[in-house]
């Protein structure tokens, strides 16, 4: 995306996706299962989703099982640290995980990337998912020079 839209090349990589129908895949997360986040396929707003190394026990196994079985219906990818930002919970500043959504309009043969997008949070001490259909929040963030 910020190659068609911005005609650059990334500054960082986009997180590598396991392919679970390969055998090595398969293996790779098998091995080291709280490496990674297991995610459906065909999923959206973080439902279904198992952040292995947070998991119970009992749930990452379900889930290998499931993997198992169904192997074209996963995807794995290696857990990777979000950033933090102090967010306001109740009357304290807390660190909470977050990502950022920038925000791109497009028309034939104009875009732009404006200087503002939509940060989502996670609300819960610790956790990683940041859809707001799993208890994670939003809010606008402005990029200033």
């Amino acid at each position: 995306m910020i190659g068609f839209y911005l005609g650059e090349e990334p500054l960082v990589r986009s997180v590598a996706t396991l392919d679970l129908t390969r055998d090595e895949n398969l293996r790779r997360l098998v091995d080291a299962p709280h490496e990674y986040v297991v995610k459906p396929r065909r999923g959206q707003g973080g439902g279904g989703v198992v952040v292995c190394a947070h998991a119970a026990e009992e749930d990452v196994r379900h889930r290998l099982q499931e993997v198992r079985e169904r192997p074209d219906d996963f995807v794995a990818q290696p857990l990777i640290p979000l950033s933090t930002v102090p967010t306001l919970i109740g009357d304290r500043l807390v660190p909470r995980h977050v990502d950022l959504r920038p925000f791109v309009f497009s028309a034939p043969g104009w875009t732009q990337a404006v200087a503002c997008g939509l940060t989502r949070v996670a609300w819960k001490e610790g956790a990683l998912v940041v859809n707001s259909s799993q208890d994670g929040g939003g809010k606008v963030t402005w990029a200033l020079r």
